[in-house]
């Protein structure tokens, strides 16, 4: 947990349920325990996808790619429900979490799932691939949202308002990083996997004739070739399709900021919650359209 909890200021899977909780109820810390869950789940998610983009991360070195499988496995499927079983709640919002929970997990599968039958693709729909980044991000943002509104005893009309917030921030989020993949380092997973992420969906959808057929010839040639990546960036960035995608992204931040002032209860987590997505969300979405 120490490894990726320290390569970020804001550590959303225990700082989102934790600032959720606190501003429906003013103290976060009998939310403490959720952060545990949320965060096993984080973990689970990410040794899972880790594997699937073939890039696992440093503390992962020398393990074999079937034991972090395992691993991702008992992070998702086991350890979350037993600390949700551990929770003093009754035992109908207990019901009600490990639901959210299992919806939740549902959700974020399908959408890696979508994101996995679409490589090297040579026709994507960009709905296809926005609905599969709010299914992975927008889906594990939305769960943690709901988790802590569950856990804090809202009523129905503020538990979906809450997951609303999280599905917006996490699409954003997820957009954003998608984004950064490609221009925000010299190797992009993403491009090397020949994952179809939206910015190369618009293009795709923007090309005819020839122009699509050498696109996508480079498109296969940037797997293997630093070059051929180099030259899918330019492109992107001539085509103006970076920019929309940070221009959606934008849009679901505005979306999470009025959600959740509508919710809101207490003014610092609240704050806090701000902050965050109107200052790193955002930031990360600039950061995607404007490359360095």
């Amino acid at each position: 947990m120490r490894t990726p909890a320290e390569q970020s200021d804001f550590r959303v899977y225990v700082h989102l349920p934790l600032l959720v909780y606190a501003a429906l109820r003013g103290d976060a810390a009998p939310a403490r325990p959720l952060g545990v869950v949320t965060t096993l789940v984080y973990l689970g998610a990410g040794a899972l996808d880790d594997v699937a983009d073939r890039e696992c991360a440093v503390h992962w070195a020398g393990v074999p790619a079937t034991q972090i499988e395992l691993v991702g496995a008992l992070l998702l499927s086991a350890l979350p429900q037993l600390a949700i079983g551990r929770l003093p709640v009754s035992p109908e919002t207990a019901m009600a979490m490990h639901e959210a929970l299992a919806r939740g997990l549902a959700e974020m599968f399908a959408g890696q799932l979508a994101d996995l039958a679409t490589a090297r693709s040579q026709a994507v729909d960009p709905a296809v691939v926005k609905a599969s980044v709010a299914a992975k991000g927008g889906g594990e943002y939305a769960m943690f949202a709901r988790l802590a509104a569950l856990l804090a005893g809202s009523d129905a009309e503020t538990v979906e308002r809450c997951s609303l917030t999280g599905r917006a921030m996490g699409t954003a989020a997820q957009l954003a990083s998608d984004c950064m993949d490609i221009f925000g380092s010299e190797g992009s997973a993403d491009l090397s996997n020949g994952t179809r992420s939206l910015p190369i969906a618009f293009h795709l959808r923007n090309l005819v004739g020839r122009s699509r057929t050498r696109f996508l010839h480079l498109l296969d040639d940037a797997q293997h070739d630093p070059s051929a990546r180099a030259a899918v960036r330019r492109e992107l960035l001539d085509g103006g399709c970076l920019r929309l995608c940070g221009v959606i992204a934008s849009l679901r931040v505005q979306t999470a900021l009025s959600c959740l002032d509508s919710i809101t209860r207490f003014d610092a987590p609240a704050e806090a919650l701000r902050t965050w997505i109107g200052g790193f969300a955002f930031a990360r979405s600039q950061t995607a359209v404007s490359p360095r």
